[in-house]
């Protein structure tokens, strides 16, 4: 390892430690929730994972790097009566997304990766009517006309795994571990497949007996997680975990404001159209709020994201089936469709209930 890169991992560490003092010892008083608001809130919450028969469920969460909230719902495993709890982990399918855009975006700012390259260029061959370039897998904009429009499609953006690969001759899953994960301190976020998380130096035993057994739509059936992974999906984090990586955004721990600014634009098409994805993440506004947001959606899990920016604010969900997103059509960029985001939106963020 360098002593550049030493340098830079302990420079990270050291704000870390500042900023997430919040998370142990800060005393900074913060505005309290009411007990009624709070309470119905987390009420409503799991009136819809009834409803949605979700076996298992966390949430949280975090403003100014601070843990305001967490909640956990139900059983991470039914037929051994295991509640779900803190230290739960559970499959984040495309959150996965949001890691590898933080990834290929520190190669843009160290030269390895260019946003405008042809794909080609590392030794991807797709046949579309124009050159496909990164960005356009970034932005899911690279069927038929490249840049003409947006379709969100999870097999393309698993290419970007080979252009990381092809930049700099490690895995993405290797620079994750090296780049977000250590100096974040993610200690129970990996990738899925133990096969990767043992190569990156992951205690797999532990992350095996924290893992939430997986179900199916009908929160009855267990189903085996898939083990493909990729800069699509394959990660694993428990609720501790993706409130610290939430809150690294605001904190400028994993890209600084010039590369947020590019990452959490929309995308404009050929034809200067906006569109609902950025790079790796989709923006939306709210009332004129901007809410940058992922959802996960896989088999035996789901999972959400949800941040804004101007309340420095976060909200994390996970589940161990796929009816937090399943039911909804949220790669079409509409963040309001999903009863759960509704909630936390209505509740913290339009209408001002204080955390």
């Amino acid at each position: 390892m360098s002593q550049i890169y030493f340098a830079k991992n302990s420079v990270i560490a050291l704000s870390m430690l500042v900023l997430f003092t919040g998370f142990t010892t800060c005393k900074k008083k913060i505005d309290p929730v009411s007990a009624v608001s709070l309470a119905d809130f987390e009420t409503r919450l799991d009136d819809l994972r009834k409803e949605s028969n979700i076996p298992g469920m966390v949430a949280g969460i975090v403003r100014d790097g601070q843990v305001t909230w967490t909640r956990s719902y139900g059983y991470e495993n039914v037929a051994q009566k295991k509640l779900v709890t803190n230290a739960t982990i559970f499959h984040l399918a495309s959150l996965t997304k949001t890691f590898a855009s933080t990834v290929i975006m520190q190669l843009v700012n160290e030269n390895k990766i260019k946003l405008t390259a042809p794909v080609s260029a590392y030794g991807i061959n797709l046949v579309e009517s124009d050159t496909v370039r990164v960005i356009h897998l970034l932005t899911h904009t690279s069927e038929g006309v490249p840049g003409s429009h947006y379709k969100y499609n999870g097999d393309r953006y698993s290419l970007l795994s080979n252009v990381i690969q092809a930049a700099t001759g490690k895995t993405f899953h290797q620079l994750a571990a090296e780049r977000i994960m250590q100096p974040l301190g993610l200690e129970n976020t990996a990738p899925g497949n133990m096969q990767f998380a043992v190569q990156d130096g992951f205690d797999t035993i532990r992350l095996k007996q924290n893992t939430a057994q997986g179900y199916g739509s009908n929160g009855i059936q267990a189903v085996d997680y898939p083990k493909n992974f990729s800069t699509a999906a394959g990660l694993i984090s428990n609720i501790g975990d993706m409130l610290k990586y939430a809150a690294a955004f605001d904190g400028n721990l994993l890209l600084t404001d010039v590369q947020k600014a590019k990452v959490f634009s929309p995308m404009l098409s050929n034809s200067g159209k906006t569109l609902p994805y950025g790079l790796g993440w989709f923006i939306q506004q709210r009332e004129g709020i901007t809410i940058n947001w992922h959802y996960g959606y896989w088999t035996g899990m789901s999972s959400l994201i949800i941040q804004v920016p101007a309340k420095k604010m976060s909200f994390i969900l996970m589940a161990n089936s796929d009816m937090l997103s399943a039911p909804w059509p949220l790669g079409n960029g509409d963040i309001w469709v999903s009863p759960y985001a509704r909630e936390f939106l209505k509740s913290f963020v339009l209408a001002g209930a204080k955390l």
